[in-house]
């Protein structure tokens, strides 16, 4: 039963679901929709919404709650969402399902094409464009859907560790 402050639920993120299961969607929010966990934690903001993450995920008794969000060039956001997802994996009962696209998320979906070292590219989402041909959300989407994830070329560490904890995930039990 969706309930969800954002109309976008067919989007790229649930693509890479999809390929694992069926799924409900229970929420669906935009990262900055996320309200902030203990904004007094003196934890950084990326951490923190990681951690209002998994608690609405916990309230809404959802145990697979799945992210990701764009590094964009800032190493420490990365490390801010990784601190997140391990004090949310300890403080909750959810498999979180997350992490950052190293710089963006159009990098998966060239890594995904064949494009190695995608990851290291600072603007993927015009190499996609450029390359590919690729401009819309439905597009990628399509490209996911009929993907073969296995083999993927050097150099796509997020996409590898999220997928790895995908799989993680649903060894640990059905969702």
């Amino acid at each position: 039963h969706p309930t969800s402050d954002d109309s976008r639920t067919g989007g790229v993120l649930h693509a890479f679901v999809r390929r694992y299961l069926p799924f409900e969607t229970v929420a669906a929010q935009s990262w900055k929709a996320i309200r902030k966990y203990k904004a007094g934690d003196h934890a950084k903001a990326e951490e923190r919404t990681v951690m209002g993450l998994a608690l609405r995920a916990d309230e809404l008794e959802c145990d697979l709650p799945v992210f990701v969000r764009d590094r964009d060039g800032d190493r420490e956001r990365e490390r801010d969402v990784e601190r997140g997802i391990e004090r949310a994996s300890k403080r909750f009962s959810v498999r979180i399902v997350g992490g950052p696209a190293n710089e963006e998320l159009e990098a998966w979906i060239l890594a995904i094409l064949g494009t190695p070292r995608s990851e290291a590219l600072t603007d993927a989402k015009a190499k996609l464009t450029e390359i590919h041909g690729v401009e819309t959300r439905e597009q990628m989407c399509e490209i996911v859907a009929n993907a073969k994830l296995d083999g993927l070329p050097d150099g796509c560490v997020s996409l590898e560790r999220w997928l790895a904890r995908f799989e993680a995930a649903l060894a640990t039990g059905s969702p």
